[in-house]
C-alpha cells in the first residue's frame, strides 16, 4: 500500500504502521509496545511488527501478536506491507534506500544537524516526520518524545554519580558521627535538569542549580534546591518560547568565570547544555575540573554533541585531573521497558492527530505537524531545518479561499428575552465568578463575559417593564441548580422563590444590582489573576523546538 494522504486519495479505512528492529548499536526500544497496538486497532490502524524489535525491552513476538499485531521474519516484510515506519533511531543510508517512495516514516531523525540524512529521504520521496521537532506548545505536550527521553536522562545521570562517587549522598547520622550530605550542581533547568534536582534530593544530597533564564527560578527553589544567580550582564536571554538563547562572547565570558567558582565546591556536577545543531557549548573547562576534589564527579548529559565540559570524551568514563567524568551515549536505552512504554505512548498519541478517519491525514495548516514534517514529495520543507541547511525559505502554499459574507442579519437572535430570568441568570454568573477559576477570569479580561455590563442593561430593562413573578408553586417546580463554585446562601441560590421580586416603580433602584457588581469587581482582580495564570500557563506557541536541545535550551 502506498502513502494515502486525505487530500490527495480517497481513504481505503485501514493504515498499517511498521515497526522494524532498531539496528543502531546499544539501542534496546522499541517505538511500539503492545499496549499501544491494542489502542490503536479501534481506531483503524493495523500494525505490522519485524520478530525480535521487542527483545531489547523484554517484549516477546507472541506478546505482540496476542495484542493484535502481524509479526513478519524480516524488515523488508514490514516495509512491503506499511503505509508508515515508525522507529526510534534514525535510519542509515542503507535502510533509506529500502523505503518507498511516498512512504512515511516516523523516527527521532535530529534534521537540525543530520543534513545528509535529510537529503536523503528528500531524495528518495520519503514524507519524514522528526519526533524530535515537536513544537513546544501545550496541544504537543503529550507528543514530545525528548521530552520524555529527558526525563529518563536525568534521573540515570544522578543514580550514575551516586554510584561513582565514593561518598554517601544523604546525610546520616552514625555511631561513628555525622556523615555531611554530598553537594550536588545541576546545569540547566529543563526536563533533564529538573528531575536530576528531584532524584539527587530524594538521594539526600544537597542541591544547587543554574540556568540563564531567571525564570526557572522558582521551578529549582520548589525541588528543594538553591537557585545559583549569575549577573552576566545579558537580558532577554530566552526566546520567545521560553528556551535559552545562545549567549554573547561576553556574556559566556561573565558566565563562566562566575561557574568556574561555584563549581569547585560540589561533589557530583551534572550538565544539560545542548544548542540545537551546534556543538553543545562548554561550561566546564579544564580549569574548573582542576579546581575540584579529587573523587568527584561530572556527568555530561550533553556527551552526544561532544559535551559540556572541556575534558569528556563521548561515549566513555575517564578520569581527569582526579576526576571521574561520565560521558555515557543513549541514556534512555538503559531504561528499556519505561523508555519504549513512554516513547511508544507519544507516538501513539501523534498518530492520533495524523490519522483521520481511516486515512494519513498530513495537514500542513495543523501547526505541529507543519514542524515536525521535514521532507515530503522530494522537497526539505520544514523551515528551521531549511534555513540550518543554507535551503532560504520554502515556497508558501496556496492562500485558502476567503468565506463568503454572511447575509445581513444573519446570526441575530430574534427571541424576546424575560428581564427576571435575565437578571436572576447574571447574578448567579457573578457568584461563580466570586468562586472564580482561571477559565472564568480569562474570559471576564478578554471581554467574553462582561458581567457588570450585563448587569446595567438588566437594570435599565427593569426600570422600563413591569415585571410578573411566577407564583410559588411555579417556582418550586423548576429549581435554578447553582452552577460549581457558587455560594450556596447568596441571593441568588437554588430557586426562584430565593429571590425577592425587583422593583416595578419608574426610577426605582434596587441595591442588591450595585452590591453584586461590588462583589464582582472586589473579588476579580486582574492583576492577581494575571499573575498566577502567567505561573501556571505553558510557554509560547512562538517557538518550534523541543524542551532539550532545542532552541538553545539548557535540558
Amino acid at each position: 500500500m502506498g502513502h494515502r494522504d486525505t487530500q490527495d486519495s480517497e481513504p481505503s479505512g485501514r493504515v498499517t504502521i511498521g515497526v522494524l528492529t532498531e539496528s543502531v548499536a546499544g539501542e534496546t526500544r522499541v517505538a511500539m509496545i503492545p499496549d499501544t497496538v491494542r489502542s490503536l486497532a479501534p481506531k483503524g490502524i493495523d500494525v505490522v511488527v519485524q520478530a525480535g524489535a521487542g527483545e531489547g525491552s523484554s517484549i516477546h513476538d507472541d506478546e505482540y501478536t496476542a495484542a493484535g499485531a502481524t509479526v513478519v521474519p524480516d524488515a523488508a516484510s514490514v516495509i512491503e506491507r506499511a503505509d508508515i515506519i515508525a522507529r526510534v533511531q534514525a535510519p542509515s543510508q542503507d535502510e533509506v534506500r529500502q523505503l518507498r517512495q511516498g512512504q512515511t516514516l516516523i523516527s527521532l531523525l535530529a534534521p537540525l544537524s543530520n543534513h545528509d540524512l535529510v537529503r536523503s529521504l528528500a531524495d528518495q520521496g520519503v514524507t519524514a516526520l522528526a519526533m524530535d521537532a515537536v513544537p513546544r506548545i501545550t496541544r504537543a505536550q503529550s507528543m514530545d518524545a525528548l521530552s520524555a527521553m529527558s526525563t529518563i536522562g536525568g534521573y540515570k545521570a544522578v543514580l550514575l554519580a551516586a554510584n561513582a562517587l565514593p561518598k554517601f549522598f544523604p546525610l546520616l547520622m552514625t555511631a561513628a558521627g555525622t556523615i555531611a550530605p554530598a553537594k550536588v550542581l545541576v546545569l540547566g533547568a529543563g526536563v533533564a535538569g529538573l528531575q536530576a534536582i528531584a532524584t539527587a534530593r530524594r538521594l539526600g544530597a544537597v542541591v544547587e542549580a543554574y540556568d540563564v533564564r531567571p525564570v526557572v527560578k522558582e521551578q529549582v527553589e520548589s525541588l528543594g534546591a538553591k537557585f545559583i544567580e549569575i549577573d552576566i550582564g545579558g537580558d532577554n536571554l530566552q526566546t520567545a518560547g521560553g528556551y535559552a538563547r545562545e549567549m554573547t562572547p561576553d556574556e559566556l565570558r561573565r558566565q563562566q568565570e562566575a561557574l568556574n567558582e561555584h563549581i569547585a565546591r560540589f561533589d557530583v556536577v551534572i550538565t544539560t547544555a545542548l544548542v540545537p545543531g551546534r556543538p553543545a557549548p562548554k561550561m566546564v573547562p579544564e580549569v574548573a575540573v582542576q579546581k575540584m576534589r579529587t573523587g568527584s564527579v561530572i556527568v555530561d548529559l550533553a556527551a552526544e554533541t561532544g559535551g559540556n565540559c572541556e575534558l569528556t570524551v563521548p561515549g566513555e568514563v575517564v578520569e581527569r585531573e582526579g576526576v571521574t567524568i561520565i560521558g555515557l551515549l543513549n541514556l534512555p536505552a538503559t531504561l528499556p521497558v519505561h523508555a519504549s512504554q513512554m516513547y511508544a505512548r507519544v507516538v501513539q498519541n501523534f498518530l492520533g492527530l495524523l490519522i483521520q478517519d481511516g486515512a494519513i491525514n498530513l495537514n500542513l495548516d495543523d501547526e505541529i505537524i507543519r514542524g515536525m514534517c521535514i521532507t515530503r514529495d522530494g522537497e526539505i520543507i520544514q523551515e528551521q531545518t531549511r534555513k540550518v541547511m543554507g535551503l532560504g525559505e520554502a515556497a508558501a502554499p496556496a492562500p485558502a479561499p476567503e468565506p463568503e459574507p454572511e447575509p445581513a442579519g444573519a446570526g441575530v437572535a430574534e427571541e424576546a428575552t424575560d428581564p427576571v430570568e435575565d437578571a436572576v441568570e447574571v447574578d448567579i454568573v457573578a457568584e461563580a465568578f466570586a468562586g472564580t477559576g482561571a477559565d472564568e477570569a480569562g474570559q471576564l479580561e478578554s471581554g467574553e463575559t462582561d458581567v457588570a455590563g450585563a448587569l446595567e442593561e438588566t437594570a435599565e430593562s427593569v426600570e422600563h417593564e413591569p415585571i410578573a413573578m411566577p407564583s410559588t408553586s411555579e417556582a418550586d417546580e423548576s429549581p435554578i441548580e447553582m452552577p460549581a463554585g457558587g455560594s450556596s446562601d447568596s441571593a441568588s441560590g437554588g430557586s426562584l422563590t430565593d429571590v425577592e421580586p425587583l422593583p416595578t416603580e419608574e426610577g426605582a433602584h434596587d441595591p442588591r444590582l450595585d452590591e453584586t457588581t461590588t462583589r464582582v469587581e472586589d473579588e476579580y482582580v486582574p492583576g492577581e489573576d494575571e499573575v498566577r495564570l502567567e505561573e501556571v500557563s505553558e510557554p509560547s506557541d512562538d517557538d518550534a523546538t523541543d524542551r532539550d536541545g532545542r532552541g538553545g535550551s539548557l535540558a
